[in-house]
């Protein structure tokens, strides 16, 4: 996914710097000063308190209504304290129910707790890029976190990224608490996610519905005392009667507190309560209020402004506009959006200049990223919008009063903001299909308007807000209806922000690639059409069109043969890939010819990458040997199994294979029957299952340093106890526990025959009984001197996060004969013999927080290299079997240890 790196950098930098070194909740902090913590800041009061508009009060970050705990909220408290607990949650409801609010309490309430050390970060702006820097903060920080993440579902295809990184990232509790709207296809997608799906709470929390333990009535009065309190500095005498008549719905928390602070806010200006409350238009009439205010700072800052071209009620709408939907970075970008809002008013050059000044005064930010915040509750920003809608004309006008200010000078990421709220107010971002209203129906409008006019900016955040929704088809067929204008870049730039994992959009994205494509003249290059049609490629196959799939294919081939003919060496590589593609999709046509030609002149392309020493494409010609094997009706001949045997082996310093002897056998029966390429999924290598079976090892942990004897020890000269280096400490069994202990080692002459099992240890220490045995094992698993490491890939995972290995012989390195193995042992006399991967993290494993880190640190720079088709050295959960498999023969030879992450 193209993305605009620079901001995601700002947008996460603060987490990453609060998290490493920012300000954390403890028990002592209390009230306001606790939310310091919060990785968005709780905002602080304007300079002024008479530039306190109505929004601020609303904010559900300054706690301004004394909060009722709703059962959620002891449930969520719970899930953080529990260790096994899920590492995601997941709380959803309608706008306004106090989603935000209840994250806020959770972390008050996991502050308060003694003896803790909670860091709550709440990010709130929905993020682009790659989450590697957040990740890596989380790994590094040594407190519990609790991540809350507001409009998940606008998260939905980043949310991997992060995930994947957390059950290896800490020692101490990750929670990851997600907050949204809706529960769509984006969520079943994140429960079902093959990396990690195993790590969230798949039964969401519905935050409405529920019982209370406040009516309506009660919360209702309650919000108003404490408006009342905060705007006038003074408890109410009274509540007003109206309070008691009105009929409100319990869960709309924002709805109650905004009915209860329009009662308190018109007695500021009128000194008298309203004769009545619209329960539906609560909102509304706090809009009202923040209009109001607006409008007397225009008038007095302006003696003279008399608006010709427009009333005054629009030229507010096109002041709040600006909050509301665009995000400036500074005071000169918060000016031109000003002044792009006001052009058809005649208002001179101070007065905007006088306007950017206050904006971050009343909207005070939080982040040295944005001038100012945007208006807040996030359902004020939709409501400024449906008011503007209500008071136009036409979609052409709402463009012009609403969007005016983010024509010249949005960027991707803020034309995504305002798109999300437009989306939000139409009705576009909800779950369920009803009827828009007319106001819904101009802001659809104004939605298609932007991405027709501005498509530069406009349209790729368009596919970046569809992603995210319960719902996607209208937004959908916004963008398609305007498509077949959009300029070429617009076109590729938006196709590119699609999330390849949502295959529901595989026909949008199927259409971007085509409109490129189409917009081509005589001045475009070839490598262009190559990349266009390569990526169109791909649409096509995931959209479930094979046919269109391969002729795509064939043309990016075409392209990339004619750019690499006509100069463009570098892309040598890409011809490769894509004659693979070509030849993969015609075997699946039934083409074997056609497939059989291309591959076998993508191994041409292959050799010669590979000979000229870009050794990364190595893996690649293997696959493509492989396939070119399995294709041949014929069988293979002893030039091709040569090959494909002697790559095989290359290979093996990259996949971590080991040996406890000699190298294996190169027989070429016995080493076709260990490659099994009869039976590889050529298509889908990254699919296969890690196992055939489910089995479990059993491993020592700790290192042995001896009997203790005391001087009064034991009358058959036997140890008092047997000490084990672990973590931190000595650790003490004795006689019995010993013998158990040291025969999970296993014998290095037959660990892959017998590896270490319980029914290894039955048949060793014959003299117990096999339940007294259990009893041992269990008890050392309990204090942690033994591992039963079950190899599927989620428990090692938990066992290598848990546990690292400590290399205690000496390195021997590699020998001509043999360059992909390495020796480990004493001078002379080498004890084993493993692979690279194997050798490398024997090496350096014990510098990373735990052997998890090690392999994800491999893997991540191995990722760096680019390859044909994902395969096990760029899988962590292969690499660490790998290295499981081969970490018994480390131990019973004495070459390393293991030990508990400390």
């Amino acid at each position: 996914m193209s993305t605009d790196y620079a901001y995601w950098e700002a947008e996460h930098g603060r987490l990453v710097e609060a998290l490493k070194s920012g300000p954390r909740w403890h028990r002592e902090t209390s009230g306001p000063a606790a939310l310091q913590g919060l990785l968005r800041p709780r905002p602080t009061p304007p300079v002024d308190e008479s530039r306190r508009l109505p929004s601020y009060y609303l904010d559900p970050a300054r706690r301004i209504v004394d909060y009722v705990p709703p059962p959620e909220l002891t449930d969520l408290q719970d899930w953080c304290e529990r260790d096994e607990a899920a590492t995601v949650r997941l709380v959803h409801g309608p706008g306004g129910s106090g989603k935000t609010r209840l994250a806020i309490e959770l972390g008050e309430l996991l502050a308060a707790e003694p003896d803790t050390d909670w860091l709550v970060g709440h990010v709130v702006n929905r993020p682009t890029g790659d989450l590697t820097a957040l990740s890596a903060a989380l790994r590094d920080a040594d407190t519990s976190v609790l991540v809350c993440v507001d409009y998940a579902e606008d998260w939905a295809y980043e949310l991997p990224k992060l995930l994947a990184k957390l059950p290896s990232a800490r020692r101490r509790r990750v929670r990851v608490l997600l907050l949204a709207r809706t529960v769509g296809a984006w969520w079943r997608t994140l429960t079902g996610h093959p990396d990690v799906g195993h790590l969230v709470d798949d039964q969401p929390t519905e935050l409405a519905g529920g019982p209370t333990a406040l009516s309506a009535q009660d919360m209702l009065v309650q919000a108003y005392r404490n408006f009342h309190t905060v705007v006038f500095s003074r408890q109410p005498s009274t509540v007003p009667p109206v309070l008691e008549s009105v009929t409100m719905d319990p869960d709309d928390i924002l709805g109650l507190h905004a009915a209860a602070l329009s009662v308190v806010l018109h007695e500021q200006e009128h000194r008298r309560p309203p004769a009545s409350i619209d329960s539906r238009g609560a909102l509304d009439a706090v809009l009202g209020h923040e209009r109001r205010w607006w409008g007397r700072w225009l008038r007095a800052h302006s003696a003279t402004l008399e608006p010709e071209n427009v009333s005054f009620g629009d030229l507010v709408d096109r002041l709040l506009a600006v909050p509301a939907l665009f995000l400036a970075g500074d005071v000169r970008q918060a000016e031109r959006a000003l002044k792009e809002s006001f052009e058809p008013v005649d208002i001179d050059d101070s007065m905007v200049t006088q306007l950017a000044t206050v904006l971050p005064e009343v909207y005070p930010t939080t982040v040295s990223y944005r001038y100012y915040e945007p208006l807040r509750p996030d359902r004020l920003g939709e409501a400024v919008v449906l008011s503007i809608a209500t008071a136009v004309a036409s979609a052409e006008q709402m463009t012009d009063v609403a969007c005016r200010s983010l024509a010249a000078t949005a960027t991707i990421q803020q034309a995504l903001h305002a798109l999300l709220v437009l989306a939000r107010a139409s009705g576009l971002s909800s779950p369920t299909v009803d009827a828009p209203t007319p106001a819904q129906a101009r802001t659809l409008l104004c939605i298609r308007s932007l991405l027709v006019k501005y498509p530069e900016t406009f349209l790729p955040a368009a596919c970046v807000v569809v992603a995210g929704m319960a719902q996607p088809t209208a937004m959908v067929q916004i963008i398609l209806a305007g498509i077949g204008s959009t300029p070429r870049p617009a076109a590729r730039l938006a196709a590119e922000h699609l999330p390849v994992a949502q295959d529901s959009l595989a026909p949008l994205e199927v259409a971007l690639w085509q409109r490129y494509l189409e917009s081509f003249d005589d001045t475009m290059g070839t490598p262009d059409l190559a990349y266009g049609n390569d990526c169109l490629g791909w649409a096509h196959e995931r959209a479930g069109d094979a046919d269109a799939a391969l002729a795509a294919s064939r043309l990016a081939a075409e392209h990339y043969a004619q750019a690499v003919a006509a100069g463009h060496h570098h892309l040598l590589g890409s011809l490769a890939h894509a004659r693979a593609t070509w030849a993969e999709r015609a075997n699946e046509a039934g083409l074997t010819e056609e497939s059989l030609n291309q591959i076998t002149r993508a191994i041409d392309s292959y050799e010669e990458l590979y000979g000229s020493g870009d050794e990364h494409y190595l893996r690649s010609l293997f696959w493509a040997e492989a396939f070119r094997i399995r294709l041949k009706t014929t069988k293979p001949t002893m030039q091709d199994l040569d090959k494909l045997l002697e790559h095989r082996r290359l290979l093996y310093k990259e996949l971590g294979d080991f040996t406890t002897s000699n190298a294996p056998n190169t027989l070429i029966e016995k080493t076709l029957d260990k490659l099994n390429v009869s039976s590889l999924d050529l298509k889908s290598p990254s699919t296969e299952p890690l196992l055939s079976g489910v089995e479990s090892i059993l491993v020592p942990v700790g290192h042995s340093v001896g009997p203790l004897f005391t001087p009064r020890g034991t009358s058959e000269g036997m140890a008092d106890s047997y000490e084990i280096r672990f973590a931190d400490g000595i650790f003490s069994i004795d006689h019995e526990e010993l013998r158990v202990w040291t025969y999970t080692h296993g014998d290095p002459e037959t660990l892959a025959e017998d590896p270490p099992r319980r029914d290894r240890v039955y048949r060793e220490v014959s003299e117990m009984e096999p339940e007294k045995i259990d009893s041992i094992i269990d008890r050392l698993i309990a204090v942690g001197l033994l591992a039963e490491v079950a190899l599927i890939p989620e428990k090692m995972q938990d066992f290598a996060y848990k546990h690292q290995i400590e290399p205690l012989a000496l390195g021997l390195g590699n020998s001509p004969e043999a360059p992909w193995y390495f020796q480990i042992g004493l001078p002379a006399t080498p004890r084993v013999m493993v692979g690279h991967d194997a050798y490398h993290l024997w090496m350096f494993a014990h510098r990373h927080a735990s052997l998890w880190d090690a392999v994800e640190y491999v893997v991540a720079d191995r990722r760096k290299e680019a390859v044909l088709r994902s395969g096990p050295e760029t899988d962590p959960h292969r690499v660490l079997e790998n290295f499981i498999r081969a970490m018994p023969v480390l131990i019973s030879t004495s070459c390393a240890y293991l030990d508990r992450v400390r």
